[in-house]
């Protein structure tokens, strides 16, 4: 009964039954522990699915990612260059985003004001192309902030070092 949203039965005299069924419609696979469920926009588990079964639908991952999935997804969706490059939503504490874009680079949003972060690397896209660079990780999680952590070897062939904490 996971994919009836709503069901009503109404009795037609003198000698018919009205059955009225609102399914819930799926909206993302949530991955937890290894294992690949169907959600709908409200956190509902549908059904376990195999991995790969909906590439059509996003990918959100971890404890808490069902029920606040559909408010990112809606702020996301706005950005559809990152939205294009996304492969997994995932939830990080239960109270932030991380994006794993599929250049394997991991997107940190904060917890508070993740269009606003949103909104800052697409205008860095835009601007210099940052999705294109071989990062390992781009932290937006101070306002108005973006840290790109190159790859270690694209780091080590720049002559780069890591600064000593």
């Amino acid at each position: 009964m996971s994919w009836v949203r709503d069901a009503q039965v109404a009795r037609l005299w003198p000698d018919r039954v009205a059955v009225i069924v609102e399914p819930r419609t799926p909206f993302a696979v949530w991955q937890m522990e290894g294992r690949f469920h169907l959600i709908d926009r409200d956190g509902v588990v549908l059904e376990e699915v195999e991995a790969g079964a909906h590439p059509d639908l996003p990918l959100v991952v971890d404890r808490g990612a069902p029920e606040a999935a559909a408010d990112f997804v809606d702020i996301l969706v706005r950005y559809p260059e990152i939205s294009r490059r996304t492969v997994a939503i995932v939830r990080v504490g239960s109270r932030r985003w991380n994006l794993r874009l599929e250049s394997g680079a991991d997107v940190k949003l904060p917890e508070d004001e993740a269009g606003a972060a949103l909104a800052l690397l697409a205008a860095m896209q835009a601007e210099r192309g940052v999705l294109r660079l071989d990062a390992e990780v781009i932290d937006l999680r101070q306002p108005g902030e973006m840290i790109v952590r190159a790859l270690p070897e694209r780091a080590a062939a720049a002559g780069i070092r890591e600064r000593d904490a």
